[in-house]
């Protein structure tokens, strides 16, 4: 008679160890599937270079001497694309640097000096209307300093290589629309003050309008701008009591022994001194290319060949900023393919992950399936889930005297995986643990320019980024204070009902519904500690609006409420009935 019960149970802990097993690789397989909400998993970044296998020294190669009859041979804007190889340490770099031509002066610095205006100028001859209507510009007073800008964008459209904003540009010459004159020029001046005619004619190339290039122009002036001079040695010290005649702020070797402008010391030093000035430091202008991530922009915005390519680069860079460079680097170095898939979706990478996963599978489907695989990550994880509850309620059946309360134990189990399952989802995005988007570019933008209508785009999809994150933010937490409330209303249920149920005295049954008061008041404390919760992750820029902090109150309060009154209060009233029958 004794055997049979062992007999029984067996088959019982067998079919738990199988539910266990088969949940935990479900979940496991749910966590590292290679997708992530609102970002790009670096193994399906990597992955997307098989889509277009060209990498940057390929690239680079390639506008040295055009792989195509539709190209057109550049080698000065391949000094660019190998200080870009150079960065990202590509093999090969070294092959490609041998192939350059010598370095150019900037565009600006030609364009500066009269004899080769007066040069430009011939070469243009009787230019055609669309050149003389650029040209015209010039006679706009307001526009007068900005001649060699000017005259090199003539150049630049006279030669075919203004690509689609060319069009653009002749209206707002036709029309004198000042303001966007005055902007494309400052921003055509910052670009020919940095790279040479024929680099910046692999650009303008590509350009699809006018407003993106005034976008790529502050990033690169954000890029290639030199530290603040008060920032070395004793410059920003007041000058010594006494010795106001005698003080200098100027900035030593040494002084920059840290910096990456050290061996520049002697270009920068014009009076030969062995001291920069404020005076040169200023008219140094900006860091050496070769010290900035700017020629690894360059290649990134001129390496997917089309308009609409180079227009994605440079709004993903507007909208990640600084954190968007990193991500583009990682896509560069695994090829074009990379980058294109990268900048299409407009999404960063996640900080989580691995690229070189052995999930290749995964991260194939993933990239050309990614809503299903973000379903079928979220069903692994679901499924993985009721299987482990399935395994603990088999190890842990219920037994209890009253079957009455087997049904609110069985919720009470159901809310608590509900609520594992959500802090394990939580878990897995990372991107509900970054800060609003922002974006160092998009200042950048909006502080010198002239014409804010070149930020009515930027500023709307900033704005939606910040409140997409915001709203997937608040919608998990409320879910997770949900969750634990709903286990907390069950708890109080059971305890009621355990008391109701015991065979105590009435009397005796009144004194312990009073001894668990704080337990029927704990809904309002979860509540509260939410609230504050919320209001904290706002402080560390998690989100923005405290959506799930007043939620969370209100929770609490309708669950201490729902406990203390529907069922406490008519608990406590059939028990003072009783009692007072037993009493009489």
């Amino acid at each position: 008679m004794e055997e049979a019960p062992q007999a029984s149970e067996k088959p019982a802990i067998g079919l738990a160890i199988v539910h266990g097993t088969l949940g935990l690789l479900l979940l496991v397989m749910g966590v590292f599937f290679p997708v992530h909400w609102g970002l790009q998993h670096p193994a399906v970044v990597k992955q997307a270079a098989a889509r277009e296998q060209e990498n940057v020294v390929e690239f680079g190669q390639a506008t040295i001497q055009p792989t195509d009859s539709k190209g057109s041979a550049n080698p000065y804007a391949a000094r660019l694309v190998w200080m870009a190889a150079d960065r990202l340490k590509q093999p090969e770099a070294d092959k490609l640097e041998r192939k350059l031509k010598p370095e150019r002066i900037p565009a600006i610095r030609n364009f500066l000096n009269p004899t080769f205006r007066q040069r430009v100028r011939l070469q243009l001859g009787d230019p055609s209307g669309e050149v003389k209507h650029i040209l015209n510009a010039w006679k706009i007073k307001e526009l007068q300093n900005h001649e060699p800008a000017i005259l090199l964008t003539a150049w630049l459209h006279h030669n075919h290589k203004l690509g689609q904003m060319a069009e653009e540009l002749v209206a707002m010459s036709r029309s004198s629309n000042l303001a966007g004159l005055k902007q494309f020029y400052l921003s055509m001046g910052t670009l020919a003050d940095l790279m040479d005619e024929y680099q910046l004619m692999h650009l303008t190339d590509l350009m699809p309008d006018v407003e993106t290039l005034t976008q790529f122009s502050h990033i690169a002036m954000v890029q290639t701008m030199l530290p603040q001079f008060h920032s070395f040695g004793n410059n920003s010290d007041a000058a010594p009591s006494g010795k106001q005649k005698e003080f200098k702020h100027v900035i030593s070797h040494d002084e920059l022994k840290t910096h990456a402008l050290q061996k520049y010391f002697s270009e920068i030093d014009t009076n030969n001194n062995k001291e920069i000035s404020m005076q040169e430091w200023v008219d140094y202008g900006h860091q050496p290319l070769e010290t900035t991530d700017f020629p690894l922009t360059y290649t990134a915005v001129t390496w997917p060949g089309t308009p609409a390519g180079t227009k994605q680069v440079v709004d993903y860079l507007m909208k990640h900023g600084r954190a968007g460079d990193r991500d583009l680097h990682q896509a560069m170095k695994h090829g074009k393919g990379s980058l294109v898939h990268l900048v299409q979706s407009a999404e960063r990478i996640s900080p989580r992950g691995n690229s070189n996963t052995t999930l290749g599978a995964m991260a194939t489907f993933s990239l050309k399936h990614p809503s299903l695989a973000g379903f079928i990550r979220l069903l692994l994880m679901i499924l993985g889930g009721v299987l482990m509850l399935r395994m603990f309620t088999m190890f842990s059946p219920i037994t209890l005297a009253n079957p009455r309360n087997v049904t609110l134990y069985r919720w009470r189990r159901r809310a608590t995986a509900f609520v594992l399952l959500i802090l394990l989802v939580i878990a897995g995005e990372p991107i509900l643990f970054q800060s609003a988007a922002s974006s160092e570019y998009d200042v950048a933008v909006r502080l010198p320019i002239a014409n804010p209508e070149h930020n009515s785009k930027v500023e709307p999809m900033l704005a939606e980024a910040t409140n997409s994150t915001d709203t997937i933010s608040n919608i998990v937490m409320i879910a997770l204070f949900l969750g634990i409330q709903i286990i907390v209303y069950i708890t109080c249920l059971n305890k009621i009902s355990e008391i109701r149920e015991g065979t105590d005295s009435p009397q005796q049954k009144l004194r312990l519904l009073e001894n668990e008061d704080n337990l029927f008041d704990l809904g309002l404390y979860i509540g509260i500690g939410g609230t504050a919760l919320g209001l904290g992750l706002i402080m560390l820029g998690v989100f923005t609006k405290p959506y799930a902090a007043y939620v969370s109150n209100i929770m609490g309060i309708a669950c201490v409420a729902l406990v203390k009154i529907k069922h406490l209060r008519n608990t406590r009233q059939e028990l003072l009935e009783e009692a007072n029958k037993t009493g009489s």
